[in-house]
């Protein structure tokens, strides 16, 4: 048996004292904060769900802590008693920064193992299935209703970003054959409202993603007013996000995915994928963009002028920064997220008409997500802890477009604005 198969498992509630003995790569290892573990396990009860098992990068760093580097990961949540954690060997380092202290692994590209088949791309969920049974047989959960994610159909990536693992068909046979006497249910949506809420730890996550962020914006900015072309100053953001945020503050991944684009561009795409084309004096240039720090999201735009702007760039620029700064004003908990997108249309007067899309949306361990929405037609209702990204905009034919964007977390009062640190500016 390799070595990190045999690990302490003190019970999941417990605090584990200094005094354990941790092994190699574990020593990072966090407790989880009860009010995430008390929110997980209220909406599993309010779908009756027995136990939780994800397979989704993004879910399983929810679920556990761990940033998975290959994809090739599952977590075993139950509503009581412990969780599980499966990964692949070679991911000490990662999954010891996380709070699950029962750890499954398997063997892959790892010498240190010669009795086990090597798991490759294509049988990685071979070696998860058979963990998987080994884990449901040994711990004979009295599970009604196993919890899988049925309806994610836009997803965040692991570390090794080409290649984002989305569980199919033999990851539900390893389902069925770990719990065969399971009623199998779609918790899509348990998931999405335990995710809507960010702790305290998370929060000071989210601020380090957003310091890498701004490290990035500056960089795009530089490069703006140096007149690049749109690629060049995108490949500038990219390059300090990764350069820069890579062990900022401990991190151990930051990457950046920015669209630039410009001029008359800026009239016509809400996402244009940044081109050849020169950025020239007089110019709005735009940055839609998503950073990742060890799993943790940030959703930005910023929108400058090159050089001098004219009086109805000026107009449009503070016209929607209005908007931006007053919905954000009248964020807090128990206000209705369709309020906000009415108040932020309203504001926005004659350029209401070229705001193209909603005014904001979910974020945190994904670039979107869907609690809460700011749209006219949403019921979502804010609350404390709460994460969102706000953008009210305009693209106006022969003008051009403008939209800045921030990132909140909703507090007892009002909202903390992580994104302050690159304030908006036209210039």
């Amino acid at each position: 048996m390799h070595p990190s198969l045999a690990r302490p498992r003190p019970r999941f509630s417990e605090r584990m004292p200094a005094s354990i003995p941790r092994k190699r790569g574990m020593r990072h290892m966090i407790d989880i904060e009860p009010e995430k573990l008390k929110r997980i396990r209220a909406e599993m009860a309010r779908d009756n769900i027995d136990v939780l098992v994800c397979r989704l990068a993004e879910n399983v760093v929810f679920l556990s802590g761990f940033f998975c580097v290959l994809g090739y990961a599952a977590v075993v949540f139950p509503r009581e008693g412990d969780p599980v954690l499966i990964a692949s060997s070679r991911e000490e380092e990662w999954y010891g920064r996380g709070w699950v202290s029962d750890v499954r692994t398997f063997p892959m590209w790892d010498a240190r193992d010669t009795t086990t088949p090597q798991a490759t791309h294509f049988s990685s969920s071979e070696h998860i299935n058979r963990l998987l049974k080994q884990i449901g047989d040994e711990r004979k959960f009295p599970a009604k209703r196993v919890g899988y994610e049925g309806s994610f159909e836009f997803i965040a990536p692991p570390v090794i970003v080409p290649e984002p693992v989305v569980p199919g068909e033999p990851s539900m046979r390893g389902l069925r054959a770990a719990f065969p006497h399971a009623e199998l249910v779609d918790a899509t949506g348990a998931l999405n409202r335990a995710r809507a809420f960010k702790t305290a730890r998370d929060v000071k996550m989210l601020r380090r993603t957003h310091e890498v962020t701004a490290m990035g914006l500056e960089a795009w900015k530089a490069a703006c007013l140096n007149l690049s072309t749109e690629a060049e100053a995108a490949a500038a953001f990219q390059s300090a996000v990764t350069a820069k945020g890579i062990g900022h503050d401990g991190a151990m991944f930051a990457m950046g995915w920015p669209q630039v684009f410009s001029g008359p561009y800026t009239e016509q795409w809400v996402y244009r994928p940044s081109s050849t084309r020169r950025i020239r004096k007089g110019d709005f240039v735009i940055i839609e963009l998503a950073v990742c720090v060890d799993g943790y999201y940030s959703d930005l735009t910023r929108t400058l002028v090159v050089g001098e702007p004219n009086d109805r760039q000026v107009h449009l620029f503070d016209t929607t920064h209005r908007a931006l700064k007053e919905g954000l004003a009248l964020a807090k908990p128990g206000v209705a997220a369709a309020d906000i997108d009415r108040h932020c249309k309203a504001t926005l007067g004659e350029y209401s008409k070229y705001l193209l899309h909603h005014s904001g949306h979910g974020l945190g361990w994904k670039y979107h997500e869907p609690i809460p929405t700011l749209t006219g037609s949403s019921s979502d209702v804010l609350a404390e802890g709460m994460y969102f990204a706000i953008e009210p905009a305009a693209y106006v034919p022969g003008l051009g477009g403008v939209r800045n964007e921030h990132n909140a977390v909703v507090t007892k009062t009002g909202v903390e604005v992580l994104s302050n640190i690159f304030p908006v500016s036209i210039n």
